[in-house]
């Protein structure tokens, strides 16, 4: 099984209301009749919409402009054109653009299956990053700096019931940002707008202060925050489990 995800780009000339109805109705029940074992649909929606801000205002950062407001991920049996040639031409009408990428997916934090069914809204709201490698990285390094010890700071700092760390093994096409890596965490709704909530203090201004600094200090040994990271809010719809396919 092969997980993808694609970044998706809304075409202006469609209502963001209307993007979002489509992509996770009718337009996942186009790609839920191919061969996918699996489907989540991600997108900016009313619901995050009190989150959406940039800087200090909301949970938003962007180095890409227009930003993306979508991500599709995909499970499949394989990628390569002679098993996804139909699943791949669909994708192209999901919005005005789109990059996709194969990952591997880690999932160190499982989203318990109650806050995650099927054909409806996920709890909370998943924040999802997309993040860039600077050249002067060395890739072994960065990859053990985030995997094997942000990890746990991420957890212990944060609200999210459900974790997933995605490394971008290659691009689907050469058109699209660099990226090294897509990570999605789901936070309970009161993180939207509240600090407190998003790093789990129960209102302790101290516990707000030390989480929030240990976040910012570890993020830093990996992640260049002015020109290499892009985050977005969204609501999340959980078409497909590939948990629970049986192939």
């Amino acid at each position: 099984m092969q997980k993808l995800m694609y970044a998706v780009w809304r075409n202006p000339m469609e209502a963001p209301p209307q993007f979002a109805e489509r992509l996770r109705t009718s337009f996942a029940d186009r790609l839920l009749g191919l061969a996918v074992l699996g489907l989540r649909i991600n997108v900016v929606d009313a619901t995050v919409l009190p989150g959406i801000g940039l800087g200090s205002d909301g949970l938003r950062r962007a180095t890409i402009d227009p930003q993306m407001e979508a991500v599709i991920s995909l499970w499949v049996h394989s990628a390569t054109p002679y098993r996804f040639a139909e699943v791949a031409e669909v994708m192209r009408e999901a919005g005005e653009r789109i990059a996709g990428y194969a990952v591997m997916e880690s999932e160190p934090l499982p989203t318990p299956t109650e806050e995650a069914p099927l054909d409806d809204r996920g709890a909370g709201f998943a924040q999802i990053a997309f993040i860039q490698r600077s050249v002067n990285q060395d890739p072994d390094a960065w990859r053990s700096r985030w995997l094997d010890h942000h990890t746990a700071v991420a957890v212990e700092t944060q609200s999210t019931f459900g974790y997933r760390q995605n490394l971008v093994v290659h691009a689907l096409q050469d058109d699209g940002p660099i990226w090294a890596a897509i990570v999605e965490e789901d936070f309970p709704i009161e993180a939207l707008t509240d600090r407190h909530a998003f790093y789990a203090t129960d209102g302790d201004s101290r516990i707000l202060e030390e989480n929030r600094g240990r976040m910012l200090a570890s993020t830093r040994t990996f992640i260049d925050h002015a020109s290499g990271l892009d985050v977005i809010p969204t609501s999340s719809y959980l078409r497909r489990d590939p948990r629970r396919q049986i192939r």
